[in-house]
C-alpha cells in the first residue's frame, strides 16, 4: 500500500482474508478471530476504495461492520470493539458519500458518532477518544452541507473546532492537531461563506491561515502544509474581495498573488490544480 503497489497489496490482503475467514469459521465463539476477520475485511476495503472499486469496497466494509456490530453487543463494556465499530461506520459513510448517497452516509456518520460521544463522556482525559469524537462531528458536518443542512452543518462543525481547540491548547508541540484545527477554522469558514456570513467566515478563515503560516515556518519542506497555506491564501482574499470597503482589492490581490507564488512552488501531483484555483480567483478580481 505504502509504495503504491496496490494489486500486489490487494492479493497480499484476500490470503490474509481467506485465512482469517477459516479460522474465524472454525470456532465462532472465538473472538479475538472473529475481530480478525473484521480487520481482514477492513484492510481489503482499504485498497479497493483507492482502485476505485468502490461497491466492492463498501461490500468488505460491511462484512467488517456486521461483525463488529456482533462483537460491540456481546461487550459494551470492551471500548477497543466500541471503537472499532465507530470506526466501520466512518469506513461505510465514506463510500456511501463518494458514491453521492448522502442521507444514507449521513446515517452512518450518526451510527459513528454516537460511540466517541459515549466514549469521550466516559474519560473526557482521553485525547484519542476526543480527537475520534473530533473527527465523528467533522465527518457530520461534511455530509450536511451539500444536502442545505448549514445550521446543524456548522453546529458540528463548531463542536469539532472547540474539541481541536482544547487539544491544540493542550499540547502546541502536537503538530498533526494543530493541523487538524486549521482544518476545522476552515471547515467553519465554508459554512459561513455558505450562509453569507462573509465577516465571520474571513474571521475563521484568518484563524487557519495563521496556523497555516506556523506549520510552514517550523518545516518548510512539508508540502501538505505548502499547499494547505496556498489555499489558506486564496480563501482569505476571495472572502476579502467579497466583503469590499477601504483597499479591499488591493489587499485581496496581495493576498491570493502571495498563494500563486506558493502554489508555484509547490511540488505535489495537483500543483497545476492549485494554481488554476488560485490564476481564478485573480481574473475573477480584476474583472
Amino acid at each position: 500500500m505504502a509504495l503504491g503497489k496496490l494489486q500486489d497489496a490487494l492479493d497480499a490482503y484476500q490470503q490474509g482474508l481467506a485465512i482469517a475467514k477459516h479460522l474465524a469459521e472454525q470456532d465462532k465463539s472465538n473472538s479475538g478471530w472473529q475481530r480478525d476477520l473484521s480487520v481482514s475485511y477492513e484492510e481489503v476495503g482499504d485498497v479497493l476504495v483507492p482502485k476505485g472499486k468502490l461497491q466492492e469496497a463498501l461490500d468488505a466494509y460491511q462484512q467488517s461492520l456486521k461483525i463488529r456490530q456482533t462483537l460491540a453487543e456481546q461487550d459494551k463494556s470492551n471500548s477497543v470493539w466500541q471503537r472499532d465499530l465507530s470506526v466501520s461506520y466512518n469506513k461505510v459513510g465514506y463510500v456511501l458519500e463518494t458514491q453521492g448517497k448522502l442521507h444514507e452516509a449521513l446515517d452512518a456518520y450518526q451510527q459513528s458518532l454516537k460511540i466517541p460521544q459515549t466514549l469521550a463522556e466516559q474519560d473526557k482525559s482521553n485525547s484519542v477518544w476526543q480527537r475520534d469524537l473530533a473527527v465523528s462531528y467533522e465527518k457530520v458536518g461534511d455530509v450536511l452541507v451539500p444536502q442545505g443542512n448549514l445550521h446543524e452543518a456548522l453546529d458540528a462543525c463548531q463542536q469539532s473546532l472547540k474539541i481541536r481547540q482544547t487539544l491544540a491548547e493542550q499540547d502546541k508541540s502536537n503538530l498533526v492537531w494543530q493541523r487538524e484545527l486549521a482544518v476545522s477554522y476552515e471547515k467553519v469558514g465554508d459554512v459561513l461563506m455558505a450562509q453569507g456570513k462573509l465577516q465571520d467566515a474571513l474571521d475563521a478563515y484568518q484563524q487557519d491561515l495563521a496556523i497555516a503560516k506556523r506549520l510552514v515556518e517550523q518545516d518548510k519542506s512539508n508540502s501538505g502544509w505548502q499547499h494547505d497555506l496556498a489555499v489558506s491564501y486564496e480563501e482569505v482574499g476571495d472572502v476579502t474581495a467579497k466583503i469590499g470597503g477601504n483597499d479591499s482589492v488591493t489587499r485581496a490581490e496581495d493576498l491570493l498573488r502571495t498563494g500563486l507564488n506558493l502554489a508555484e512552488l509547490y511540488p505535489g501531483p495537483d500543483r497545476q490544480n492549485l494554481i488554476s484555483l488560485l490564476n481564478s480567483a485573480l481574473w475573477n478580481l480584476v474583472h
